[in-house]
């Protein structure tokens, strides 16, 4: 098991993550083989993160490569599935509120 230091009294400056989904849109899984390689991976490309979630990128400097924090993804996947959770609930109650009305 992979575990990291994640308790609240390690934090300061805590914000939640919102309006993620919008974010997203130009964040894409792709397939991809690296150069001189055949073998097949699945990923994402560092540079789309840049704009919305530069927190997950690392670059030694100007000139070297982007690294990408795979493993903080999920914190994203997450505040998105939270978002969406909220989109149902409220077009559950409209649905509902249509209803009634007939």
């Amino acid at each position: 098991t992979i575990t990291s230091s994640s308790d609240y009294r390690l934090k300061k400056n805590i914000k939640h993550i919102n309006n993620t989904l919008d974010k997203i849109d130009n964040i894409h899984p792709i397939k991809y083989n690296l150069k001189n390689s055949n073998i097949d991976y699945i990923g994402f490309i560092a540079q789309d993160f840049k704009q919305h979630f530069p927190e997950l990128l690392k670059r030694d400097n100007p000139n070297s490569f982007y690294s990408l924090a795979y493993d903080r993804i999920p914190s994203i996947n997450m505040a998105c599935i939270k978002e969406l959770k909220q989109q149902i609930l409220n077009l559950q109650k409209e649905i509902q509120l249509l209803k009634n009305q007939t």
